[in-house]
């Protein structure tokens, strides 16, 4: 009976620090002032930004909604003052619970990469990785023999 080698634990991922993070404060206009087409519809599901008019973001804190200046606005009657600072608030803590669980699936994905690609390299009879060329070529022979077998 031999005695098994060692297996060293894998390194797996840690979070990207280059993986996109958004730089605005507020998640419900993202820093904007009007609340977003996809947060509007949870509370109006027939929502139309093309036909209907836009919402301002009065979440609290919000300095870009505060920005908005609500007396030129109100007089032109073009935009939606009914969203109360507390819905502001909810749609701001779905659209920042949506982008963490985005983070957390893209980490997933770039981890089982990560994990895909050293179980590759290991299983393979190859000393080294292709180069670009040797990449294209493979490919091509790839495609043509895909292409006999559908004949």
């Amino acid at each position: 009976m031999s005695i098994p080698a060692r297996l060293p634990r894998r390194s797996l991922a840690k979070p990207d620090p280059e993986m996109w993070r958004p730089s605005w404060k507020c998640f419900c206009c993202e820093d904007s002032g009007w609340v977003a087409a996809h947060l509007i519809r949870l509370v109006i599901p027939d929502y139309s930004p093309n036909s209907d008019q836009p919402v301002v973001c009065r979440r609290a804190g919000c300095e870009a909604g505060i920005d908005l200046n609500r007396d030129t606005l109100a007089q032109e009657d073009f935009v939606d003052w009914r969203f109360e600072p507390t819905w502001c608030a909810e749609l701001d803590k779905i659209s920042r619970e949506e982008w963490r669980n985005w983070r957390d699936e893209q980490f997933h994905k770039r981890r089982m990469q990560l994990i895909t690609d050293e179980l590759a390299q290991a299983k393979s009879l190859r000393s080294r990785k292709r180069s670009g060329e040797e990449s294209a070529i493979a490919d091509c022979r790839h495609q043509a023999v895909m292409a006999e077998l559908e004949k």
